[in-house]
């Protein structure tokens, strides 16, 4: 499953040119999009009670996720360390300027 995320998410930012093109082309602003993939156990149902609930997901992955995902700049797919692990032989790692990978 996580090499299958990786996958879509860098299908998902392969497609956005061609996007971009057709809707610069009806003279609409061009968008981006950053992806941001991790992998960990997490705890997703229905939380509340009958007066008041909702579909929730909760864990440290969640929160993990979030802020991988508010790190991704437009264009980017970053991969946590676990998923990078799990996908190393479909991945090709570039290093950032802040020295991370």
């Amino acid at each position: 499953m996580i090499i299958q995320a990786v996958r879509c998410g860098l299908s998902m930012q392969g497609k956005m040119e061609g996007l971009n093109r057709k809707i610069t082309g009806e003279k609409l602003p061009r968008i981006e999009m950053g992806i941001g993939i991790h992998s960990g156990e997490v705890v997703v149902g229905n939380i509340g009670s009958e007066a008041r609930a909702k579909y929730g997901i909760v864990g440290t992955a969640v929160n993990i996720t979030q802020r991988i995902q508010t790190a991704a700049e437009g264009g980017q797919v970053i991969v946590s360390e676990p998923v990078l692990r799990c996908a190393k032989e479909c991945l090709a790692v570039v290093r950032t300027e802040e020295g991370n990978t």
